[in-house]
């Protein structure tokens, strides 16, 4: 049978960091292994061909569709009642369509979702609207009969990874998704393992892999890196699983074995603080690690509670001096405003911020994730409606129209946010010294945008672009009441005596 899997954009793609659809692709090899006739269609990437004729030329009996957040819902959605509109049935699939299903069947126009994991679901959907077994059979599939009423079969048992296929990068273009980053010319983002052992509830993993971790076969991954370093000259792999190396055992096996095949290329990753020792940072970095990105989340304890992420702040010292000792960068993301935080409460997290003193960070204001325990929390305070239309779901790309939780102002929020972006996207001041970082990358990166997508498109990137630095500028700088009221000073980087936060000996 054909399928077209068709992989979404953004509001705005061109802005947008382009990383391989890894999901998506894993899901097309695992078909094209069982002999489906496949295409994948990235948006992103092929945003000038008309969708209306790839579905005529192709003729497939199934569009399947990644949701993977709020923000290429609606270009989904678009996608969908176009396939729907010239009589092909569609699937959408992903994080944020196992979220909300229900609207996405609904309002959406699609005639299935498949629930969690996708390989075997869309395996036995082709059978079923192929008239070789009933849809009611299916396994982790939402759908809508025909008085459109809908539907939620029996949940999918999670799948040993080393059922399924290596992964067939002859199915996409590769070249087109390696961007630099990182000082590094060809990077690419992959995928080692699926799942993560803890649940934070403002994340949406524990919906769709049980808090399981599951790591794909070492023979497999080796394969794959080789393909991509020798025949493809990726110099630099970010290896985004949500826990990166959750068992030491597999951890060691791998880095070994990584370090046994000789390329030349080096790799980041994140994990949870405490998890990796001093011995453990030492024999990754043997194996070309270059950084190593953990979630601070926040700096309160009672914040930390409230989140389900628990740890203890000697350990957060012990994890950055360790990784100061074994020659690695680190990263550290943050959150700003999650429900119900305080000033005080926020004021803990920039000390944190200070005190770790990171290499990059990632920044970001709270937004409630359906599928996750802080949605459904919001959800029976009151604060976010049960019933929500589908278009309630696109995303907003305005951060001052963002919903806010907290205790704080909006503009507090976004002051903070800008301040931190400002210092860490231009004006870096970690321990390795203050220095003017991206600028020249951005020039570059801006100069392939206009001659890739086009003088119109690349006039309106070079607009937003100059509009979002004035963004971050303006509230990273014209707010000194603000700025110190929470102590956001570039002097206090680096700076340990805080009396507000826990002591680190």
């Amino acid at each position: 049978m054909k399928i077209l899997m068709i992989y979404p954009a953004p509001k705005f793609p061109i802005e947008t960091p382009l990383t391989i659809p890894t999901g998506t692709l894993a899901v097309t090899s695992f078909l094209h292994s069982k002999g489906h006739d496949v295409l994948l269609f990235d948006r992103r990437i092929e945003w000038k061909k008309d969708l209306s004729k790839i579905i005529t030329d192709f003729s497939p009996d199934l569009v399947g569709i990644t949701i993977f957040s709020a923000c290429n819902l609606r270009d989904g959605v678009e996608c969908a009642k176009t396939a729907q509109g010239l009589g092909v049935k569609t699937c959408f699939g992903g994080p944020h369509a196992t979220a909300i299903y229900k609207e996405l069947l609904q309002e959406g126009g699609g005639d299935f979702v498949g629930i969690g994991e996708g390989e075997y679901t869309t395996l036995e959907l082709l059978e079923a609207v192929a008239g070789k077994r009933s849809v009611e059979s299916v396994k982790g599939i939402a759908y809508k009969d025909k008085d459109g009423v809908v539907h939620l079969n029996e949940p999918r048992e999670l799948a040993d990874l080393a059922d399924f296929p290596q992964i067939n990068f002859e199915l996409v273009d590769i070249p087109k998704y390696l961007m630099p980053r990182y000082g590094f010319k060809k990077v690419i983002d992959y995928n080692t393992a699926k799942g993560c052992p803890y649940a934070c509830t403002f994340c949406s993993s524990k919906s769709i892999h049980r808090r399981r971790y599951r790591k794909r076969p070492t023979e497999m991954l080796l394969a794959e890196i080789k393909i991509l370093v020798t025949e493809y000259g990726v110099d630099f792999f970010s290896f985004c699983d949500e826990m990166f190396g959750a068992n030491k055992e597999e951890l060691w096996d791998f880095c070994s074995r990584l370090k046994a095949l000789n390329l030349k290329f080096s790799w980041i990753c994140q994990t949870c603080i405490g998890h990796l020792n001093a011995e453990d940072m030492a024999m990754m970095k043997d194996a070309g690690c270059f950084v190593i990105g953990f979630g601070i989340e926040s700096g309160s304890p009672e914040i930390l509670k409230q989140i389900n992420k628990n740890y203890d702040p000697k350990l957060l010292k012990s994890h950055v001096e360790n990784l100061k000792k074994s020659g690695m960068t680190s990263s550290s993301f943050y959150i700003f405003g999650f429900p119900g935080e305080t000033t005080q409460q926020c004021r803990q997290t920039i000390h944190v911020h200070f005190r770790v003193n990171s290499r990059w960070g990632v920044y970001s204001i709270f937004q409630a994730l359906p599928g996750t325990e802080s949605y459904k929390e919001l959800c029976e305070q009151g604060k976010i409606p049960f019933e929500r239309s589908l278009a309630d779901h696109f995303a907003d790309d305005d951060d001052e129209r963002l919903p806010n939780y907290s205790n704080m102002p909006t503009k507090d929020l976004l002051v903070i946010l800008r301040f931190f972006q400002w210092h860490s996207s231009f004006l870096n001041r970690s321990s390795e010294g203050f220095t003017l970082v991206n600028v020249g990358r951005a020039l570059r990166n801006l100069y392939t945008l206009i001659f890739g997508h086009g003088f119109i498109n690349g006039v309106v990137a070079f607009y937003r672009a100059i509009k979002l630095f004035l963004h971050v500028f303006w509230y990273s700088h014209a707010y000194p009441s603000i700025r110190k009221k929470y102590d956001l000073d570039v002097k206090n980087f680096g700076r340990n005596d805080w009396d507000d936060l826990p002591s680190w000996e």
